[in-house]
């Protein structure tokens, strides 16, 4: 049976899972330094070994609210096509290998909603919901 590995991590209480072969490094949170005239969603960049990397605000892009005490959370560095990105998320919780039938679609009616932007499924593991 095929499974997935997600690094689990959590965000205003919820658990998410963000497949573990487009993570690069998890860091703990830095100085993030903020541009001028960036979008609310852009929270700044750090510079990690000499490379700059913009990080962004998740629980602004999922919940419209902006991450406080950003120096107490933990910043997951992950490959966005071209580029590095890094996620402000509250903390890493564990790396998980999810079978296959343990992750159902989103229900259709949540993209006709504009609620299933980035997600792809929910994987069901003994009584919890973790959001992919």
């Amino acid at each position: 049976m095929p499974k997935q590995e997600y690094i689990v991590f959590s965000l205003s209480g919820e658990e998410f899972g963000l497949e573990i072969k487009a993570v690069r490094e998890i860091v703990e949170s830095q100085k993030i330094v903020k541009l001028p005239q960036s979008s609310g969603l852009l929270r700044g960049i750090i510079c990690l070994r000499e490379e700059v990397i913009p990080v962004v605000d998740l629980r602004k892009h999922l919940y419209d609210q902006i991450t406080e005490n950003p120096e107490t959370k933990q910043i997951i560095i992950f490959d966005l096509v071209d580029c590095f990105v890094g996620i402000l998320v509250d903390n890493v919780i564990e790396v998980l290998a999810l079978p296959s039938q343990m992750i159902v679609p989103l229900p259709s009616f949540l993209g006709q909603m504009g609620v299933s932007a980035g997600l792809h499924g929910i994987g069901r593991l003994s009584g919890r919901l973790i959001i992919l």
